[in-house]
């Protein structure tokens, strides 16, 4: 809740992967909270961006991580990351992804703080 729904608000929609093996827990979630849920399916990797998202946050830790000799600072790098994400533009766009995935730009970690 303070580090997803309170800092971005309520989403709109789920989007799951229909090889996930939480899909049903996810599910089940989405149902509790009345949010809508779109399964994607086995195929469609294009619709599911989070490995990228993931992908990206492990080299922004690893390169942090090596250039201060620990990895202490991961949320404040983590945060970071997400900010630098979201801010960037989708792909062929000039829209960045915050806009489109909530309807707003975010502001950086140290304004919401």
């Amino acid at each position: 809740m303070e580090h997803v729904v309170l800092r971005f608000g309520m989403c709109a929609v789920v989007v799951l992967d229909d090889g996930s093996p939480f899909k049903g827990v996810f599910k089940e979630m989405c149902d509790i909270l009345h949010i809508k849920y779109w399964v994607l399916g086995r195929s469609n990797h294009k619709g599911l961006s989070v490995e990228r998202f993931h992908r990206f946050v492990n080299k922004v830790e690893r390169i942090a991580g090596t250039d201060r000799g620990t990895h202490n600072g991961f949320i404040r790098t983590a945060i970071t990351a997400q900010f630098a994400w979201n801010s960037a533009p989708i792909d062929g766009t000039d829209a960045v992804r915050s806009l489109a995935a909530v309807g707003r730009e975010f502001r950086y970690p140290l304004d919401v703080q």
